[in-house]
């Protein structure tokens, strides 16, 4: 029971309908590797949830982005993830250096996500050192990483997804359910063992 270590998470959120695609939450840090296992989750449908995580809405979101809109982090920066995106059809957009309001809707969830969820959790490093004062973030860790997993779930799925978002007006799951009504359909790769190949590293 001891901390094994700072958790790294790598999300995507669909801009059109502001419904969180996937993530991945992993003591590895940010890399190719990380944004692979986020981009096969995002791409994927999600299976049973439900029974799995004890949520009460599914995980209805998945399918290959049309575009990617990524910063300049080193995880982002190389052959591996724009010969992904060539393979997959995806137009990869790099936002300039040092314009996060290019990417607003991420880092708007990034926010939701630290002050509603994460940094309510026993053992959080909080956003910036002096909001940690003489907390001892190591001594308070308690939660494992298959129940943080699970609070993702229920945050993402029970919470934000069925919550009103003011930027869009409306509520993410409702509008991801009206645009797949309306003729969406999510792109999806041949089958799962292809897309792990398309994924691969150069």
């Amino acid at each position: 029971f001891l901390p094994l270590g700072r958790l790294t998470l790598t999300y995507c959120l669909d801009m059109a309908t502001r419904y969180p695609l996937g993530y991945y939450l992993g003591f590895e840090p940010p890399s190719y590797y990380t944004v692979m296992e986020c981009l096969y989750h995002a791409i994927g449908t999600k299976g049973e949830v439900r029974a799995r995580y004890g949520t009460q809405h599914d995980w209805v979101a998945y399918g290959i982005p049309y575009t990617l809109v990524v910063d300049n982090g080193k995880e982002f920066v190389g052959h591996d993830l724009a010969d992904a995106c060539n393979l997959l059809g995806i137009v990869l957009q790099r936002a300039p250096v040092q314009t996060p309001h290019f990417k607003a809707g991420v880092e708007r969830m990034f926010g939701t996500l630290n002050t509603e969820l994460l940094h309510t959790l026993p053992g959080t490093t909080f956003s910036q050192f002096e909001q940690r004062g003489d907390y001892d973030s190591s001594r308070q860790a308690c939660i494992n990483l298959t129940d943080l997993d699970r609070i993702l779930h229920l945050f993402l799925l029970d919470i934000y997804a069925e919550s009103f978002h003011r930027g869009l007006e409306g509520v993410p799951a409702r509008h991801w359910e009206e645009a797949t009504r309306n003729g969406f359909f999510p792109r999806v790769p041949p089958s799962v063992e292809e897309l792990r190949i398309l994924l691969g590293r150069v």
